[in-house]
């Protein structure tokens, strides 16, 4: 009797843990960010790790007299390295990508679980005979060490998205190498460079230099943006050209609302001059977009600088002191 309570005490936990994340699944976020995907990427290992403790336990109910306890760790281990594997396979026969680092967060939540459990447990002697105590103490370093690994890219992405919460209104500067990883090549090539002297437009030290090839479209991608722009009224950049003409640089903005139709963000166009440039967009002309809905300023998502039709190989333009503005000068 006692037995059977257990494996259904275990079955209904197993139900309740699938529940809860079948709800969670469901549930809309604020925000889908990088720092988001990566919150959720590390999702994996509490979640296997959780998964891995029932089935030890379970284990542990069903074989107790019969199977060394050491044993019942292995089986657990096992089975949820199993399970990981497969969740992963499945994956690619499904709408969802599959992900080598995904599975090894969950080997490693299963590793750290399973690790604390056993560090733990009186049933286990391995920690409490002969330097018992110094095994635990190495093991319990590597567990953390695992642990930290396993969480690091939140860590990254979180550190990255402070940095650029603490520059805005600023969007871009090139003044620290933090900016970098927000930035998306489209068929260019992007890095630092000191500011040219008569870049009079420019700001700081520093200017992002973007080299456009002779493809139909050519730019510079900007996602995750600070999301609220309201209280501001213009969208303002420094462009500076080394060219001998002028050259047309289109602007694409995008909300989160955007439901990738080409009517449903905004797109505008500028002339750069050789030399310095200041552009200034008035957020009004933002809003409302050819689609007839109004731009979600509470919600923005990504700028595009790019270049169409470019059929005369390869030049660089310097960017800086992207911002918002309250004033329409754009300083």
């Amino acid at each position: 009797m006692i037995l059977f309570k257990s494996v259904a005490l275990a079955v209904g936990l197993l139900v309740l843990v699938m529940a809860l994340l079948v709800a969670l699944e469901g549930l809309p976020v604020p925000d889908y960010t990088r720092l988001w995907q990566e919150f959720r990427n590390a999702g994996h290992l509490p979640l296997f790790g959780v998964f891995a403790l029932l089935v030890l336990w379970l284990t542990g109910t069903l074989t107790r007299g019969h199977l060394a306890r050491s044993r019942s760790y292995v089986i657990a281990a096992v089975t949820m390295t199993v399970v990981a594997i497969v969740s992963e396979l499945l994956q690619y026969a499904g709408p969802r990508d599959a992900d080598p680092w995904d599975l090894l967060r969950d080997i490693a939540g299963v590793v750290v679980f399973l690790g604390i459990a056993a560090v733990r447990d009186r049933e286990l002697s391995v920690f409490r005979q002969g330097r018992g105590r110094k095994k635990r103490r190495l093991f319990i370093g590597v567990l953390i060490m695992v642990c930290v690994i396993a969480l690091a890219p939140v860590a990254y992405w979180g550190g990255l998205f402070a940095a650029r919460n603490a520059r805005f209104p600023v969007i871009l500067d090139a003044e620290s190498v933090l900016e970098m990883p927000l930035l998306k090549r489209q068929g260019t090539q992007i890095e630092q460079v000191p500011l040219p002297v008569d870049f009079v437009d420019g700001h700081g030290t520093r200017a992002l230099a973007v080299t456009f090839f002779s493809s139909r479209r050519s730019g510079l991608r900007i996602d995750d943006l600070y999301p609220d722009w309201r209280g501001f009224e213009a969208l303002s950049l420094a462009v500076y050209s080394g060219l001998d003409r002028p050259v047309k640089l289109g602007v694409r903005v995008q909300d989160r609302d955007y439901n990738f139709h080409m009517y449903d963000r905004y797109r505008g166009e500028a002339v750069i001059a050789p030399g310095s440039n200041r552009i200034v967009i008035p957020l009004s002309e933002m809003s409302p977009l050819v689609s007839g809905r109004p731009m979600a300023f509470d919600r923005m998502a990504t700028i595009v600088l790019f270049i169409r039709h470019q059929q005369d190989g390869e030049f660089p333009l310097l960017f800086d002191d992207l911002k918002l503005v309250r004033g329409k000068q754009g300083r």
